[in-house]
């Protein structure tokens, strides 16, 4: 019996390996988590340092949080590939085989 026929919006994640993505998947959720505290953490000290009067305290959080994310992002080389189409079809990709492809 002939194995079904990969569909075509899933052939882009076909190289993709379990290994590559879980690491592009943790250095992603790494990523991104470090950005939330580098925004939380500097807006909720300049808060309680100079209080309340201070309105562009959440903008210095964000500014804070943009220029870490992007830092960082150089240094995580493998977060930037979960924004390509091959790691974002790859778990559909993963279901597909689950279901169209024999066991080994």
């Amino acid at each position: 019996m002939s194995e079904p026929a990969l569909p075509l919006s899933l052939a882009v994640a076909k190289d993709v390996t379990e290994e590559e993505y879980r690491r592009a998947k943790s250095q992603n959720y790494l990523l991104w988590g470090i950005t939330f505290f580098l925004c939380t953490a500097p807006a909720l000290g300049i808060l309680l340092l100079v209080g309340p009067y201070l309105v562009d305290t959440i903008l210095l959080g964000i500014a804070a949080g943009v220029v870490g994310h992007l830092i960082l992002r150089q240094y995580f080389k493998d977060a930037a590939k979960m924004s390509t189409m091959r790691m974002q079809r790859y778990p559909e990709l993963r279901e597909w085989k689950a279901r169209h492809l024999p066991s080994p």
